[in-house]
């Protein structure tokens, strides 16, 4: 499995994710699976109770439209409080999973995949 947050830094093109900190970019797919096999070896969807996937992060190229997905999971910034003063909303990163069958969408907040991602690497 690649991780597309350790690209060169002299790539002219925006990284992936690169308004995030480096501990959640350095989680791959393969451990973030890990982490949920760990919580609930047969996690499912909770709607339809099929397999759930984790949604790949995608680089987009603006000059040509191509798309490719990465092997590393797509990271989105959840709003959770919006100051209606400023207009400004803060959010958190979240890794994202779906379900092929239904659709449904979770979202699950970095920090506790980056405490065990850390304990485990400590232990190895």
């Amino acid at each position: 499995m690649t991780d597309a947050s350790k690209q060169s830094k002299d790539s002219p093109q925006k990284k992936v994710g690169q308004a995030f900190p480096q501990e959640v970019l350095d989680v791959t797919g393969g451990e973030l699976l890990e982490f949920f096999e760990q919580l609930d070896p047969e996690a499912c969807c909770p709607v339809c109770k099929h397999d759930i996937s984790i949604m790949a992060a995608i680089k987009y190229d603006e000059e040509t439209g191509q798309k490719e997905f990465l092997e590393q999971p797509a990271i989105v910034g959840m709003p959770l409080h919006e100051y209606p003063e400023t207009g400004a909303t803060y959010k958190t990163p979240c890794f994202v999973t779906s379900c092929q069958k239904c659709g449904h969408l979770n979202y699950f907040m970095v920090n506790p995949v980056v405490k065990w991602k850390k304990s485990h690497d400590n232990k190895g």
